[in-house]
């Protein structure tokens, strides 16, 4: 567990990070002078044994595996896994191509989750 001071000064102790980002390999354009990924730069500030979820249009297998060599810990899935229940286990597929978005009515309706 981690210690991490607020604005106030108080301490708190967190178990993890969740970085949730449009797209979660995109560079920072805030510092776009510095070749490294927003997960590159917590990686660094945090250290390697401090856990690092990450969000962010990882749609792909090798996608998840370029979040995962760029220093996050877990990969978490987002719109992608409404129509792709078993994504983890299938995407040990190299051929595996998911249902992507939009979901229309009838996909939605196999997923049960729209009327």
């Amino acid at each position: 567990m981690k210690q991490f001071k607020s604005k106030s000064g108080s301490k708190k102790a967190t178990d993890f990070i969740h970085l949730s980002t449009a797209n979660a390999l995109k560079r920072p354009d805030k510092y776009s002078h510095i070749n490294k990924s927003l997960i590159n730069m917590f990686r660094e500030s945090l250290g390697s044994d401090y856990p690092i979820f990450i969000a962010g249009s990882i749609i792909t297998p090798n996608q998840a595996q370029q979040v995962l060599s760029e220093g996050a810990s877990f990969v978490a899935l987002g719109v992608i896994a409404i129509c792709n229940a078993h994504w983890a286990e299938l995407s040990k597929d190299p051929n595996y191509k998911p249902v992507l978005p939009p979901y229309d009515f009838e996909q939605l309706s196999k997923q049960k989750v729209s009327k």
